[in-house]
């Protein structure tokens, strides 16, 4: 029997805004059951991609939540945002808090965000024995928040923000389930190439391209000049140049079969499209799901009529959207999720008449209904509690008085002070410890070697600073001690205590800090 999945997966273009649902089943791939798409007006967004509209983007939304009939009112939205990245690290085994950490670290040497935290997410895709190859996604807080806020117009709860890169690597996993060993997924999205290869359902390498900023690249161009190369980067053995099982998508369907026709007029690659043949893009018809099952190409002919018969729905959104749809479900491609919200504090002070008339207008009927009932369940149980409310209220009552009269007595004091005591009451006896400690992490992010991380650091005020971290060679070590001492807020920097442990070298570096550079101000 299906089994519903809880969200609805949604592909946010400049353009356009594209959604499915699937149903799970327990033996089969996921069913298509819902889908729709809705354009997006001009001033929407602006040139950097950031909302302009947050409100009018929500009520397409709801638009489209209406149009396509989802009855699932969560989602989680797939982003091809400039404020985020996807990267790859190689690194030995460390502990879960440490990883996190260093893939923290290493997204914040990105200038995209050097003036926020971004958000980060990873998965391991390889064990290389004493080494791990970790995937990771990042993204700006400022860019999920503003979708958030298009949510909670809407009336729909993000559940997550997943990146383009690898939901667009899903869906093409979705239309040709790899039966190989190996297979290249290929993607061109505004000006951006994608290309990822996959072997032993693991992800070995995935690769970014900017492409020349123009209005509509060359199908032709990119495949005599990108796509061969890159694909025979991306790979580790000669076996896989030959013959590298292309996937190729692109911004829209016309073009993917045109990407794919010059790819395999000029290097003789098979290259496939995640959607419906040339014949059917051409005659206008949906594209049809492919079965997860192994047949030879031989086979392929003679097993058509029996797949169109056991099909699922036509689908007619993107690959990406339909990779949207699969997020979190088994497969080769992991899911990022890239959402993070602060706790919601308790309501405090009224509500505007405004505000509940708003939340009513965006919540779906059933939740609506739901509410009422709770409601009035509510209110028995508050006359049920009157009089510990009551109770409760006295007390507050009393606190609020005391606090007040507390405040009243430190306003006095304060307005007796004599002016020299104004000059202490306002100097903040650390501020030669704030300013050290800030002008050494600055210069700490400087000096640290690429393949040197620091584990744990402790200080000890005005006499030393402790580093113990690890290090890929022993040479980087020493030079990381060597800048250590170049720093003239340290009167010594002691020799560093360098230890191996496996693939890694573990060090201990004390600085003892210089007098002068905790000198409080004068008065």
């Amino acid at each position: 029997m299906a089994k519903k999945r809880e969200f609805v997966g949604v592909y946010i273009s400049p353009t356009k805004i594209e959604a499915a649902y699937f149903e799970d089943e327990e033996e089969e791939q996921p069913r298509l059951s819902a889908q729709g798409s809705i354009e997006i007006p001009e001033g929407v967004f602006n040139e950097d991609g950031d909302i302009v509209e947050i409100e009018q983007l929500g009520d397409l939304m709801k638009e489209l939540w209406a149009e396509a009939e989802f009855k699932v009112w969560k989602a989680v939205i797939v982003l091809a945002s400039k404020k985020a990245i996807v990267r790859q690290l190689r690194l030995p085994h460390m502990p879960a808090a440490a990883l996190q950490q260093t893939v923290l670290s290493e997204a914040e040497q990105f200038a995209l965000f050097r003036k926020e935290e971004p958000l980060v997410d990873y998965f391991i895709s390889d064990p290389e024995g004493e080494f791990i190859t970790v995937c990771f996604g990042a993204i700006s807080g400022e860019v999920v928040r503003q979708y958030n806020e298009v949510c909670q117009f809407a009336g729909i709860k993000l559940l997550s923000v997943e990146l383009v890169q690898l939901a667009g690597q899903r869906g093409i996993a979705y239309w040709y389930p790899p039966e190989e060993d190996y297979w290249t997924g290929v993607m061109v999205l505004q000006q951006r190439l994608i290309v990822s290869f996959w072997k032993d359902a693991k992800l070995q390498n995935i690769r970014e391209i900017l492409l020349p900023d123009r209005e509509r690249i060359s199908m032709e161009l990119l495949a005599q000049n990108y796509i061969p190369e890159i694909t025979r980067t991306i790979a580790s053995d000669q076996e896989f140049f030959d013959d590298p099982h292309l996937v190729v998508g692109c911004d829209t369907l016309a073009e993917s079969h045109e990407l794919a026709g010059h790819v395999q007029a000029n290097f003789n690659f098979l290259a496939r499209v995640p959607g419906p043949s040339l014949e059917e893009a051409e005659a206008g018809q949906p594209a049809k799901a492919r079965k997860k099952r192994k047949k030879s190409d031989d086979d392929e002919d003679e097993d058509d009529d029996e797949d169109d018969d056991e099909a699922p729905r036509t689908i007619t959104v993107s690959y990406i959207t339909v990779g949207a749809a699969l997020w979190g479900a088994k497969g080769s491609v992991a899911s990022f999720n890239l959402t993070k919200f602060a706790s919601r504090k308790a309501l405090a002070g009224q509500v505007s008449a405004q505000s509940l008339q708003r939340l009513f207008r965006n919540m779906p009927p059933l939740p609506i209904i739901g509410s009422a009932a709770g409601v009035i369940v509510s209110l028995g149980l508050m006359f049920g509690w009157h009089t510990l409310r009551m109770q409760t209220v006295s007390s507050l009552n009393q606190e609020i008085s005391r606090i007040k009269g507390d405040i009243a007595n430190l306003q006095t004091k304060e307005a007796n002070l004599k002016p020299e005591e104004t000059i202490l009451r306002d100097w903040v006896p650390n501020v030669a410890e704030k300013e050290f400690a800030t002008g050494f992490s600055g210069k700490l992010r400087d000096i640290i070697p690429h393949d040197t991380w620091v584990i744990q650091l402790s200080y000890q005020y005005g006499d030393t600073v402790k580093l113990h971290g690890a290090a890929m060679n022993q040479t980087s070590c020493l030079l990381f001690a060597d800048e250590l001492s170049q720093i003239t807020a340290f009167a010594k920097v002691s020799p560093p205590t360098v230890m191996r442990r496996g693939p890694i070298y573990v060090y201990d570096i004390t600085a003892t800090i210089a007098s002068q550079s905790l000198q409080a101000p004068k008065l």
